[in-house]
């Protein structure tokens, strides 16, 4: 049975697949490191003042290539710096690979193009590859449009590998400035940039699924992925990483093969038809990207320029590079409307989400704090005097307590009935005394019930809201380092959510404490008033068993029952004395209560204060530095249109003349 193409191709499909995946795995090659050697970490003073001589010094005991890459790559980054002025400076002075050598230091372009330089001389192929980097700070609505990153492509044994050696030798610290350096400095340049060496091996051959996560590439080809990235995907707040999926973004970037067969391809152009190839490829993969556009027509129009004997063909040959070198001016001045453009949208975008996420939260829940700071100072003071006052009252009733005397029953009976009437009254009136004096007993029972409830729901209450209000210390203390360290904005975010979280919470357990405080009073106050009616029901039921044995006779009269008053008028004393004592109790535990609280809302206002403080100095450093970037992408495209416009006029007029001498 004959197949058509179609369901061979179908059938074979899965063989396709695998043999992508096979090809691209090729880096797998290198998954043992090579060995580091000592003689490459350092080489002699003169073998290091030519790039030749050192290449040739790195390599020629090795007849394996990737120990030859190694050895290269470990020389640098063992031995060149990252250039601290060069970051922090808007005008970039390009130096040659000899410059680099007597410097030992540079950017990251002449990192890479050192690392070239290098290979080249002992025949390795090797290429630069300029790209993006994804920052650690990278926040909702930024965008990248600078390709400000330069790595490498290496050939080893038939395959491509990617080597940057800029990221391998260390990295770039702030270092705080001494006193007075700070009192002559901006208020965003308080600290000086250093560079700190940390070589690392694992930027060597590193597995391309890893490296971009940070850096893309401007031209998909060096992507070395089986699905490659779009730039959409790389600039998502959702971008973790390559996740070995076809990129919904733009499926065009599906095809792999057809990028990895370029690479053979760009390994036998020289420098311009290669960076011809990279620029028109970085405006088609990221049309905002005219910057190494307007770098090639510029670099075209300088190798275009040429004299020749004949004025007519002087002439058109100067016209061609007038016509490059306006290409170069057009491309930079679009790259310069999409950076300040981008800059502006960014830098807008950036306050918005501050304003909305982070400022409005941090200030509302500063001023909250500083209410209940304010009112804790106010009732912590009111609460002080209630003390005394209470202490007084307390050893007041003490004393009216101590020297109380309660009368015993003492009357003489008399032995007439001429008032049955009253008598009869007084035993019902009596007998109404007793069960509101029952009602009275098991109202303040539940009353007292009540109380001890609150009590305990006051202790809890306040420990949880002290263990909130400390975990919202915490949150601030949090907060506050990550804006000193300029951490990104989704983390200040997540931050300022849990703050004002714990804020509402700690809101809602003040509210609950004020509640159950009033709670406790009206308990304390519904005590003290059947206390009182207690009383003078007692005194009245006293009154009634006197008129009883008086009218009645010595028979019916109930001394027992009077006694018993006595002692519940005796036990309503003592209550009255242990709820005065409770009630000292508690506001002196009030006391406590407040003094820590207001302790702690002082600390959360310097901290809030604080955040305030740092959140202007993050803002103003990320807007600086926003600024700084689309200065110096500026003055780069403005160097590139004033040697073009230069050359344009000059040779303009070089053509009038030739025009004149031709008539």
């Amino acid at each position: 049975m004959k197949l058509s193409f179609l369901q061979a191709n179908y059938l074979l499909k899965p063989f396709y697949s695998l043999l992508v995946i096979f090809l691209l795995s090729q880096n797998t090659v290198l998954s043992q490191t090579p060995e580091l050697k000592d003689y490459a970490k350092e080489a002699p003073k003169t073998v290091e003042k030519s790039a030749i001589d050192l290449a040739r010094y790195l390599t020629e005991n090795e007849t394996d290539t990737k120990q030859k890459v190694f050895n290269i790559y470990t020389w640098i980054t063992y031995n060149i710096s990252i250039d601290a002025k060069d970051i922090v400076s808007i005008k970039h002075k390009p130096h040659s690979i000899k410059q680099i050598l007597n410097r030992k230091k540079g950017s990251s372009g002449e990192f890479a193009g050192l690392f070239n330089q290098l290979c080249n001389y002992v025949e390795i192929p090797s290429k630069d590859i300029v790209g993006y980097v994804r920052a650690t700070n990278f926040d909702e609505g930024m965008q990248i449009v600078e390709a400000s990153a330069v790595w490498n492509g290496v050939k080893i044994d038939s395959s491509w590998f990617l080597i940057d050696t800029y990221s391998g030798c260390g990295s770039i610290v702030r270092k705080n400035k001494s006193f007075l350096a700070k009192l002559f400095s901006a208020k965003s340049q308080q600290y000086k940039l250093i560079f700190k060496r940390e070589t690392d091996i694992n930027f060597y051959c590193i597995q391309p699924e890893k490296l971009i996560s940070t850096h893309l590439p401007v031209d998909p080809a060096w992507q070395l992925i089986q699905f490659p990235v779009s730039m959409d995907s790389f600039q998502s707040l959702d971008w973790e990483g390559y996740n070995y999926k076809m990129d919904n973004c733009d499926p065009k970037l599906a095809n792999a093969q057809d990028y990895t067969r370029l690479l053979n391809v760009y390994e036998h152009l020289s420098n311009l038809p290669y960076m011809e190839k990279v620029a028109i490829k970085s405006n088609a993969f990221y049309p905002e990207n005219f910057a190494l556009l307007a770098q090639y027509y510029l670099f075209k129009g300088q190798a275009m320029y040429a004299g020749h004997a004949d004025p007519k063909i002087y002439i058109q040959r100067n016209n061609s590079v007038i016509q490059t070198l306006e290409k170069a001016e057009l491309n930079a001045k679009k790259h310069q409307q999409t950076i300040n453009t981008e800059t502006l949208k960014t830098i807008s975008n950036f306050k918005s989400s501050i304003n909305k996420n982070i400022r409005n939260v941090q200030s509302t829940r500063s001023k909250i704090t500083s209410q209940h700071l304010s009112t804790t100072q106010k009732v912590l003071a009111a609460g002080k005097k209630e003390v005394q006052q209470s202490t007084n009252s307390l050893a007041d009733l003490q004393s009216k307590i101590n020297s109380k005397t309660y009368q015993p029953l003492n009357v003489n009976a008399s032995t007439k009935n001429e008032r049955a009437d009253l008598l009869k009254e007084n035993k019902l009136a009596l007998a109404k005394t007793n069960k509101e004096l029952f009602q009275l007993k098991d109202s303040l029972y539940k009353t007292n019930s009540n109380l001890e409830a609150s009590l305990m729901e006051k202790a809890q209450l306040f420990e949880a809201l002290k263990g909130k209000n400390l975990i919202l210390n915490d949150l601030l203390l949090e907060f506050n380092k990550y804006t000193v360290d300029k951490a990104p904005l989704m983390p200040l975010k997540k931050l300022s959510a849990f703050i004002d979280t714990c804020g509402t919470e700690i809101d809602s357990l003040n509210k609950a404490l004020i509640q159950n405080r009033r709670d406790i009073s009206i308990n304390s106050n519904n005590i003290t008033k059947i206390q009182s009616a207690l009383n003078k029901n007692v005194i009245q039921k006293q009154k009634y068993i006197k008129q009883i044995c008086t009218y009645s006779g010595s028979s019916n009269c109930d001394t027992d029952e009077y006694n018993s008053s006595i002692e519940l008028l005796k036990s309503i004393d003592q209550v009255k004395l242990e709820m005065s004592k409770m009630n000292l109790d508690l506001k002196q535990e009030d006391i406590s209560f407040n003094q820590t609280m207001f302790e702690i809302l002082d600390d959360q206002a310097f901290l809030f204060n604080d955040a305030e403080n740092n959140l202007n100095d993050y803002e103003n450093f990320r807007i600086n530095n926003l600024e700084f970037d689309k200065k110096k992408s500026n003055y780069q495209m403005e160097e590139i249109k004033k040697y073009a416009d230069k050359y344009i006029n000059k040779l303009s007029a070089l053509n009038n003349k030739l025009k004149q001498k031709m008539k």
